[in-house]
């Protein structure tokens, strides 16, 4: 009896295993989790430019550009968009699967003027292009009201980020 329940029980461990995904296997760091963003101003035009990224629970990563006039914070649209996966193990960001979206490049034409897309939606009906994120160095100021990331991959073809700090939004 006591073989066919130790027999029983590894069966259905088994079962559990194998039902269980990668997906299932991340677990989120709950200070990473949120939108984070950074606002940079033009020095010779009246615009700001804002980007966000979005660490969600469940590995999604989404990181989305939008523009504004400075003067009377009007919202201009957005410019660009990236999605994908992350992973965040022992301080260290890294993205994966990432493909870019932009507001003036449909994936085979480009549009000098084009307009900015009014929501990011829009975005997904464009030819995404992949990407390649460096991985980061992750640590958190302020009581976890800041992010900074530190690119740890950089060459001399100028593809260097160096780092963001990024605020919790």
């Amino acid at each position: 009896m006591k073989k066919l329940s130790f027999l029983m029980i590894a069966f259905i461990l088994m079962l559990l295993n194998i039902s269980c995904s990668k997906e299932d296997d991340f677990v989120a760091n709950e200070n990473l989790v949120g939108v984070w963003y950074q606002v940079t101003d033009s020095n010779d035009s009246d615009r700001s430019y804002t980007t966000e990224w979005s660490f969600g629970e469940s590995g999604i990563l989404e990181i989305v550009s939008k523009e504004s006039v400075t003067s009377t914070n009007e919202f201009l649209g957005y410019t660009s968009l990236s999605k994908g996966r992350y992973t965040f193990n022992d301080s260290i960001f890294d993205a994966e699967n990432m493909l870019g979206y932009s507001y003036q490049f449909d994936g085979e034409i480009y549009f000098d003027d084009a307009d900015y897309y009014p929501d990011k939606e829009s975005f997904i009906n464009r030819k995404g292009m992949a990407q390649k994120f460096n991985k980061a160095s992750i640590s958190f100021a302020e009581g976890n009201k800041e992010l900074v990331m530190t690119f740890l991959e950089c060459n001399d073809t100028g593809n260097c980020i160096g780092s963001l700090t990024l605020t919790r939004k």
